[in-house]
């Protein structure tokens, strides 16, 4: 198998009975459309092709792509193939972003190194053309029109990808959950505040427990928006009861914590009169 270009690996390979079907399509009508390698021989578009003809032992065919923007070009390919929700697009361009960017770095690179453009002569009784404007655009700008959303949808998954719990972010990739459903799991969820330091009296040291043990009743109350909700896939696999069971044990966890801030704000309360 050939090794599979970065941005070409961001596209899942068909799987099960989807990919058993694609194989059998291809044992009956052969490689209608036929695959494409770079200059070095990398896979950029064909990577379910090479599979099928490997497993059907027959040769697979390819081009080979002679242009400068390959990411362009592996997303174009792929797009147009899959039904992505408004969250995956986002994702897609997110992912997408840093591979613009090292594009973007090699060309300018190798721009440093050739001569300077210059006007193209005319055809008689023609203009000179100006040389090509360079784009100024920022690379998750490139990477929204690449996949079709705005750069805006990709600036939202970015912050998704980065801020929210793996499995939250998971779900959006999946097609599963919305961007819109993601952003209110991270509303919901309590940013903890970090416990104050240590001082030596014995109300000051009841006053940082007090906030030490606010700190993981936070930690707790986050978990129990992430059982009350259903949408969550994580929340959703799990049955009524087992959820019901979790749900009352959170609970209790978060009455004792509470009862315990309680009295220590009582021996405070004491030790103050």
């Amino acid at each position: 198998m050939d090794k599979v270009h970065p941005a070409a690996m961001l596209f899942p390979p068909l799987e099960g009975e989807e990919y058993s079907a694609f194989v059998e399509s291809i044992r009956q009508q052969g490689q209608l459309v036929k695959g494409v390698r770079d200059k070095s021989g990398q896979l950029l578009d064909g990577r379910n092709r090479q599979r099928a003809c490997q497993d059907l032992g027959i040769p697979f065919q390819y081009i080979t792509y002679e242009g400068d923007d390959e990411v362009d070009f592996i997303v174009a390919a792929n797009i147009r193939r899959r039904h992505l929700t408004s969250g995956q697009l986002g994702m897609l361009g997110n992912d997408l972003v840093p591979l613009y960017a090292v594009e973007a770095a090699a060309r300018q690179k190798t721009g440093k190194a050739q001569a300077p453009s210059v006007p193209t002569l005319p055809p008689i009784g023609g203009k000179v053309s100006s040389p090509p404007k360079k784009s100024t655009g920022t690379a998750a700008a490139h990477a929204a029109k690449a996949v079709g959303t705005s750069t805006r949808i990709v600036e939202r998954a970015h912050r998704i990808a980065k801020n929210a719990p793996e499995e939250l972010a998971a779900e959006v990739r999946a097609g599963t959950l919305s961007l819109d459903h993601a952003e209110k799991v991270m509303g919901k969820i309590a940013t903890p505040r970090a416990a104050p330091k240590q001082r030596s009296d014995t109300s000051k040291q009841n006053a940082v427990l007090k906030e030490a043990l606010r700190y993981y009743l936070r930690k707790v109350e986050n978990l129990e928006v992430y059982s009350k909700d259903t949408e969550f896939k994580g929340v959703s696999l799990l049955t009524s009861e087992l959820r019901t069971d979790y749900i009352a044990r959170l609970s209790i966890v978060c009455q004792n914590i509470s009862k315990l801030i309680s009295e220590l704000e009582n021996t405070n309360r004491k030790e103050s009169q």
